[in-house]
């Protein structure tokens, strides 16, 4: 299963501008077509694949409630995304909390 976290970003400002609904309309475009891309990937392959666009969860907290429903064996995940120093400094990367919480074989990929 492919996940991509799809972010409100509607939080960032005080009122609720026009703007922010078309960047959202957006982001989750551009989510779902690197979704699409790794699913053709996989197809070809002749591997199955399921994906999914989340938005009720931060993705560790996701990936975790997934492993427990699931039972999954392996997560495989990238270890760059766009995070500054300073959040992983203060809150870890999540292929950092995945590693130290996550209760099954990790494959990081970078």
């Amino acid at each position: 299963m492919l996940i991509h976290p799809a972010y409100d970003l509607s939080y960032i400002y005080t009122l609720k501008d026009p703007d922010v609904q078309r960047a959202n309309e957006m982001h989750e475009k551009n989510a779902q077509a690197i979704l699409d891309k790794a699913k053709e990937v996989f197809m070809e392959a002749g591997v199955s694949i399921e994906t999914r666009l989340i938005y009720e969860h931060d993705p560790f907290s996701y990936i975790r409630k997934m492993v427990k429903e699931k039972k999954v064996d392996l997560v495989i995940l990238g270890s760059k995304g766009s995070h500054s120093m300073f959040e992983e400094i203060l809150l870890g990367s999540i292929a950092d909390k995945v590693v130290r919480h996550i209760p099954c074989d990790i494959l990081i990929i970078r």
